[in-house]
Formats: C-alpha cells, sequence, structure tokens
C-alpha cells in the first residue's frame, strides 16, 4: 500500500472527478490517466474519516454524470475498493473486543473508535445507493450489486438492524449476479447466532427459487440458507440438489 498525505488523496479524487464531469476529455484519450489515477486510489491504504468521506463523495458524484467515463471509474471504486473495505478497516481496529459482536449503527458517537465510524459511514452509503430511485440500467444494477457485497461485507464483522430486509429485496432480482450476492448475504446472516428464525413464507420463497433458478450456484446457496436457518439438514439439501440436476442438466 502507499501512503499519501490527505491533500494527495483529494487532489486524485478531484482530478477523476473533472476528467469524468468534462466533455473536453474523451473516453479513449483519458482512459490511460483515469486508469493511472485509479491505481493511485487503490493502492492507498485509506485509515481516515475524512479521506473515506472523500472517496464516497467521489463515488456518488461519478453516478450522476452520464458517460463512459464516470461509468467505469464508479464500476471500479465499487467492484475494487468499496466492496474490501470493510475487511481493511477491520485488520487496522486494534481496539476489538473479546468475546463480543458489536452492534453496527448508521450513526455514532464522536467518542467512538475510528473503525466504528468509518463502518458506520459505509453502512450508511450502503443503504443509500440500496434504498436510491431504480432504474432499468445495467449500471444501476452493478452499483446496487456492489452496495449489497459491501453490506455483507459489514455484517461478517457487526450485528446489523435491518440488513436482512436489504437481502431479502433482491433475491428474486432478474440480474443473476444481484440475486445471487443477495442471497449470500442471507446464507452469512444466517449463519449468525442471533439470526431472526426463518419464516414460512420466506422458506417458501427460497425453495421457489431452487425449483426455478437455471443456476446450480444460487441453487446451493439457497439450500445453505435453508441449513444455516435450521429448516434443513445436509442430506435435504442433496436431495433438492439432485432434483435440480434432474430438471436442469437432462
Amino acid at each position: 500500500m502507499e501512503k499519501m498525505n490527505r491533500e494527495e488523496f483529494e487532489t486524485i479524487c478531484k482530478k477523476l472527478n473533472d476528467i469524468c464531469e468534462k466533455s473536453e476529455y474523451e473516453y479513449k484519450e483519458s482512459k490511460r490517466e483515469i486508469v493511472k489515477l485509479f491505481d493511485q486510489l487503490e493502492s492507498h491504504r485509506i485509515e481516515k474519516e475524512n479521506e473515506l468521506q472523500m472517496l464516497i463523495k467521489l463515488h456518488r458524484n461519478l453516478g450522476e454524470i452520464k458517460n463512459r467515463k464516470a461509468s467505469y471509474i464508479e464500476d471500479e471504486i465499487g467492484r475494487r475498493i468499496l466492496v474490501d473495505l470493510p475487511f481493511s478497516i477491520r485488520m487496522q481496529d486494534e481496539e476489538i473486543p473479546e468475546d463480543e459482536i458489536e452492534v453496527l449503527k448508521e450513526n455514532y458517537c464522536q467518542d467512538q473508535r475510528a473503525a466504528i465510524k468509518m463502518s458506520s459511514k459505509l453502512l450508511k452509503y450502503g443503504k443509500e445507493i440500496v434504498w436510491s430511485k431504480e432504474d432499468k440500467s445495467k449500471r444501476y444494477k452493478n452499483r446496487i450489486k456492489e452496495a449489497i457485497r459491501m453490506l455483507n461485507e459489514l455484517q461478517q464483522f457487526y450485528k446489523i438492524k435491518g440488513v436482512k430486509e436489504i437481502f431479502k429485496s433482491r433475491i428474486e432480482d432478474k440480474d443473476e449476479d444481484l440475486q445471487f450476492f443477495a442471497l449470500y448475504g442471507l446464507e452469512i446472516y444466517y449463519a449468525h447466532e442471533s439470526a431472526e428464525e426463518l419464516t414460512k413464507e420466506e422458506e417458501k420463497k427460497l425453495e421457489q427459487i431452487i425449483h426455478s433458478t437455471k443456476t446450480r450456484e444460487t441453487a446451493s446457496t439457497c439450500c445453505q440458507i435453508l441449513i444455516n436457518s435450521g429448516k434443513i439438514d445436509e442430506f435435504g439439501a442433496l436431495m433438492r440438489i439432485d432434483d435440480w440436476k434432474d430438471r436442469n442438466w437432462k
């Protein structure tokens, strides 16, 4: 990881935003510079709140710019930086309490440690993206997908109220990648002892997805949710996957 000061980090964010925003910079001509700046951004270890705030601001701004340059960098930031930040922040945290899973909220107290503050900012931004105005573009789907992945990373370290409903809202999405990551979020959620009980309606929906999906990975993830929630055992999962193979591998 390269080290840069606040001013250098801010300059890179501003340059990326300017190149993407201004029409005089064509995609082909500016791509090399964009990639170079992004590589610098990715190689920097974010350790401070103000740097995270700059990154979120850049990502949010790019989402409002309708061109190929902005779409490319927005996706790269989401896929290669934001998704990895929960783990990176956690690894820098030297004050993790023993034998306790902390509750993460969108709002935090000023006296809380840096890792909690930064994780809270990621949680708030992830929810902002997930509940943003829908459109039918692939770019929108990618944005939601990366937000779902980021929230799933956060829940592996913290208890997060309402995160189950976020994942559940996307398990029937027509975008197979987005559907899978939402289901995977539920799989991890139900691996926690503190998870809510899976309702009959939710169980039925998962069974329907197992029956209708053409993707074995999706069917297997649904089975693992049912296992983690105590609704079936390993043998029950094998029976469902065998039935899935009969329907799809003829």
